[in-house]
């Protein structure tokens, strides 16, 4: 078990998603942060909400209704995608002082390999 959660976004009762990963601090481990210094756009899927149009949104077969080998059903649902860009890390972009990183090794031999 992690020392530090991966992601926490809290409870926010009343809230789309989309709203929530606008206010909290963009989460991602340090090796990723390195790695992508600008924040990112996430593509959120979600469920159409109630009186929500359906117009854009994508119907898809992916609701479990039978999980039996023999029967494996699914249903629809519907879905809408949305771009949502990830907001600048609490620490400002620095990596957080004293965190171990087990895949730092592996920078090393990716560095050495170019």
């Amino acid at each position: 078990m992690p020392a530090v959660p991966t992601v926490d976004l809290g409870l926010y009762e009343d809230a789309r998603l989309e709203d929530v990963l606008l206010t909290v601090p963009w989460q991602a481990s340090p090796w990723y942060r390195r790695r992508h210094r600008t924040p990112q756009t996430l593509a959120v899927l979600r469920e159409t909400a109630a009186g929500e149009s359906a117009e854009t949104a994508d119907v898809l077969r992916d609701q479990p209704v039978s999980f039996d080998a023999a029967h494996r059903r699914h249903a629809l649902r519907t879905v809408v995608t949305l771009p949502v860009p990830t907001p600048i890390p609490a620490s400002g972009g620095a990596d957080p002082p004293d965190v171990h990183d087990p895949f730092a090794a592996l920078d090393v031999l990716e560095q050495e390999s170019t």
